[in-house]
């Protein structure tokens, strides 16, 4: 099996699980039943650590290398590659514990807005979506920082 068809298999379970994870907020936002949004941001910090666990996998990287020698990818399959290659990058510029305490972070913001926004449109006393919005941002820094890092790499390497 080719390294391209490992990562295609990969990313067909990692896509699996992404539209699971879809439902879950889904069903979250939409059915929760009384009582339950603990249990659904336990289930979604869950399904959102094991896609970054597949995407951030240490044999990852060369498989990614491995499918990109390949001289017998059609144009789809380059593009696809390109795509992964992406999706990988932005993984690994996030360690998995942000990922985890991100979700979490989202879900709470989720319970408590309804009550913020009868209480204002502008304002939230509740510090749930203060520390999301921060952790969003320190995801931003740290991918922009790895995105930088790889550019320079790339271009170092080009001259």
């Amino acid at each position: 099996m080719t390294a391209y068809h490992v990562l295609e298999k990969r990313f067909g379970r990692l896509g699996a699980l992404q539209e699971a994870s879809g439902v879950l907020q889904w069903d979250s936002a939409v059915l929760m039943p009384e009582g339950g949004a603990a249990a659904r941001a336990e289930q979604l910090a869950t399904v959102k650590v094991v896609c970054h666990e597949i995407l951030t996998d240490a044999a990852m990287g060369d498989l990614l290398d491995g499918a990109s020698a390949q001289n017998d990818l059609d144009d789809w399959q380059r593009a696809n590659l390109r795509e992964m290659r992406r999706a990988w990058l932005h993984a690994t510029a996030v360690p998995g514990d942000l990922v985890d305490a991100a979700s979490r972070a989202a879900s709470a913001c989720e319970q408590v807005w309804p009550a913020c926004s009868a209480i204002s449109r502008h304002f939230c006393p509740v510090s749930s979506p203060r520390r999301s919005i921060a952790r969003r941002r320190r995801r931003r820094r740290a991918s922009r920082a790895a995105h930088s890092r790889s550019s320079s790499s790339a271009l170092a390497g080009s001259g």
